[in-house]
């Protein structure tokens, strides 16, 4: 396991680092302005820079992100660029590359769009039943 962290004047020390660095790690929860993980399992990622490379991610909320073979539950973000990424949800409205994913964001409006319309079908017939009956 390796752990790089450098605070804001480039030294490295503990406290809250502005870039870190880890490679075969298992990290709960890592909170940083650049993150560099590489064969790391991480339960939650918050930066606004990110390269991920064949991990495994619970959660990433991040600005910009580069992720090559990896797996994530949950990836938002404003732009992501994707090589060979796996994902149960994805939103962000720019997305570069090659990322198979459940859920994305024009999936989630194509399902509210269809609930929303089931909606107002089903109130429609109830409408009309009661006419019938009424």
């Amino acid at each position: 396991m390796s752990t790089y962290e450098w605070g804001p004047d480039g030294a490295s020390g503990n406290g809250a680092a502005t870039q870190q660095r880890y490679e075969r790690s298992a990290i709960g929860e890592l909170v940083a302005e650049q993150a560099h993980v590489e064969r790391s399992a991480v339960r939650s990622l918050h930066t606004k820079q990110a390269a991920l490379e064949k991990s495994v991610v619970a959660y990433a909320r991040i600005d910009q992100g580069t992720l090559k073979r990896t797996a994530a539950a949950a990836v938002v973000g404003r732009s992501v660029a994707c090589d060979e990424v796996r994902t149960v949800l994805l939103a962000a409205p720019v997305v570069r590359g090659e990322v198979h994913t459940w859920f994305d964001l024009r999936s989630a409006v194509a399902v509210g769009f269809g609930i929303v319309l089931g909606r107002a079908f089903i109130a429609g017939l109830k409408a009309a039943w009661r006419r019938v009956l009424g």
